[in-house]
């Protein structure tokens, strides 16, 4: 958007990213002690693999032990398996194969956030606060987001069935799964020439989708926006941060924090 023309009449910026808390570095922990919690742990292990009396598949508990360790740490800091991951960049890529919805936990389930339109769960009939307690007849009860979002997501044409609790009942919809494009942003020119710009997530398609909506504006004489990031969740640095410059020209738009060990 042209400097000398615009002026931003919305300042609060809030960018919820997709960036561990912390960086990883070299502890200085004592080298006993932490050998020590290591064997410990090495024990536990063992004794549930010896002592309960199902099955116990060891890779699951050393998973979870991994999860709950930097989950214990703070809200924004997680482990992900191959599947997870893949899951993850896809998304952030910006088109995936699924269904179309944004999801959050609620109540240790999965809830249907929002609703991407014309895609196939709409078609479906899914709607927006559907909470999904199952997957394929998988109860997905403290699963995690990232894992029902793997379990949701799959190959173009195949299908999912989704158990959904919706008004108090239970529902089962079957959905073809198709490739999703994300379009993260949207805007509008409101009265006054305001442009009103919504930014719904940080994917490789963001920046350049936010100059074409700047460069609109300016061909239409808007010199004031509205920039809305209500339920956004986040997404690449690298975007956040040219988006954020496109607004702030000059100075830092973000710092970020590493633990250094001399």
């Amino acid at each position: 958007m042209n400097k000398n023309k615009s002026k931003i009449i919305i300042f609060a910026l809030i960018l919820t990213l997709i960036i561990p808390s912390f960086a990883l570095a070299e502890t200085q922990s004592n080298p006993l002690e932490l050998k020590a919690d290591l064997i410990f742990f090495e024990e536990v292990l063992e004794y549930v693999k010896d002592s309960y009396p199902f099955e116990v598949d060891e890779s699951k508990l050393i998973e979870a032990a991994l999860k709950g360790m930097l989950q214990s740490i703070d809200p924004y800091s997680n482990y992900y398996t191959v599947e997870e991951s893949a899951s993850v960049y896809k998304s952030l890529m910006g088109t995936f194969s699924g269904i179309g919805i944004h999801i959050e936990e609620k109540d240790g389930y999965i809830n249907v956030r929002d609703i991407i339109k014309s895609q196939p769960a709409e078609k479906a009939g899914v709607k927006k606060d559907d909470l999904i307690i199952s997957v394929d007849d998988v109860d997905i009860k403290d699963l995690g987001l990232e894992k029902v979002s793997s379990m949701i997501q799959g190959p173009k044409d195949t299908k999912v069935k989704l158990g959904i609790q919706r008004e108090g009942k239970i529902l089962t919809i079957e959905i073809v799964r198709d490739t999703i494009s994300i379009t993260p942003v949207h805007y509008k020119i409101l009265e006054n020439k305001i442009g009103y710009l919504q930014i719904d997530e940080f994917n490789t398609q963001t920046t350049q989708e936010v100059k074409k909506a700047l460069q609109e504006f300016d061909n239409k004489n808007v010199t004031k926006v509205i920039l809305d990031l209500r339920d956004n969740p986040g997404g690449q640095l690298t975007q956040a941060i040219s988006i954020a410059k496109l607004f702030v020209p000059k100075g830092d738009v973000v710092h970020i924090r590493a633990k250094i060990n001399h």
